[in-house]
């Protein structure tokens, strides 16, 4: 049984155990007034986004799922406290477009009322592969939407929109507060999108190299061109015949630098930078947790350092 299917498992065993009915919430009525909406979200960014959409509102309860530092949630194992989370949720936030494995079991096992942000977004489609042989073969190739959505911060703007309308309509004696306090923050958002693509006509060299699949939707923000990505979650170590491969394409490609993930550290990054000369940097993909729960300043404050690492590399 894969790690992910283990954990689907045992969280059907959870919420099964803990006897919820049908909790799936309509919008409030007169009942719901004193009952605080318990919502949770699966990654850092929607947290961020849900936090400022709410503000100080009575009555609505935002947690995050994952409580521990992590990078990209393809992979990542729930813990107890993940579970406990998800077994007295209201309203699970979520990306969807195949980013959080355990959505269809949290369907079936339990009546919470999942909201996926990721179909708001105008996405990319890619092909994975199911292991890093079949790259060689484009037979074995999936094809689906890139999930990676909240790295750009235009489709952040439209997640943020989305999620506004939603909770809104699950709160509507609160709505006027949390359209008003939405909209600010997606405006907010869009300015930081104008920023960052203004900055971006300044680069000099548009070439990079990424260490995983997840920054197509940044790339396109700033026209930015991809030219390998060394490996995608799926593909586990590269053969011998994909490294060489991988070594040969970016010697002709020649790129600016080499995008590694903040925080660590990739023997198969290194070698390449060594071999071709490409420098490395790194961006932060911001859904781990360095100290505690983030402030809500901080997908904003995220996507500038990570625009200013690009700017160092890329500029004039």
């Amino acid at each position: 049984m894969t790690g992910a299917a283990r954990w689907a498992a045992a969280l059907a065993l959870t919420l099964a155990g803990a006897g919820k009915q049908d909790v799936a919430p309509a919008a409030q009525t007169a009942g719901d007034a004193a009952r605080p909406l318990r919502v949770v979200c699966t990654i850092t960014p929607l947290y961020v986004f849900a936090q400022n959409i709410v503000g100080d509102a009575p009555q609505i309860r935002i947690d995050l799922l994952r409580d521990q530092p992590a990078g990209c949630p393809h992979d990542y194992a729930m813990s107890i406290g993940d579970r406990k989370r998800l077994a007295e949720a209201d309203v699970v936030l979520a990306i969807g477009c195949g980013l959080e494995p355990f959505l269809d079991k949290l369907r079936s096992a339990a009546g919470v009322r999942i909201i996926e942000l990721g179909p708001a977004c105008e996405r990319i489609c890619t092909a994975h592969q199911h292991s890093a042989e079949a790259a060689h073969d484009h037979d074995h190739a999936q094809h689906a939407d890139d999930p990676h959505v909240w790295l750009s911060p235009a489709q952040a703007e439209r997640m943020v929109r989305a999620m506004t309308d939603e909770l809104a309509r699950l709160r509507p004696a609160q709505a006027a507060a949390i359209r008003s306090r939405g909209g600010a923050y997606a405006d907010r958002l869009a300015a930081l999108s104008r920023e960052m693509k203004a900055a971006a006509e300044e680069f000099n060299r548009r070439t990079i190299v990424t260490h995983h699949d997840m920054w197509a939707y940044l790339a396109r923000d700033l026209n930015l061109e991809i030219v390998a990505v060394m490996q995608t979650h799926e593909g586990g170590d590269l053969s011998p015949r994909e490294l060489s491969e991988l070594m040969a394409r970016v010697r002709a490609a020649r790129p600016a630098l080499v995008v590694a993930e903040a925080g660590q550290d990739s023997a198969l990054v290194r070698a390449v930078s060594r071999e071709t000369g490409v420098p490395v940097r790194a961006l932060d993909p911001l859904t781990g947790l360095a100290n505690g729960l983030p402030p809500r300043d901080a997908y904003e404050t995220g996507m500038r350092a990570n625009l200013r690492v690009l700017c160092e590399a890329l500029g004039p």
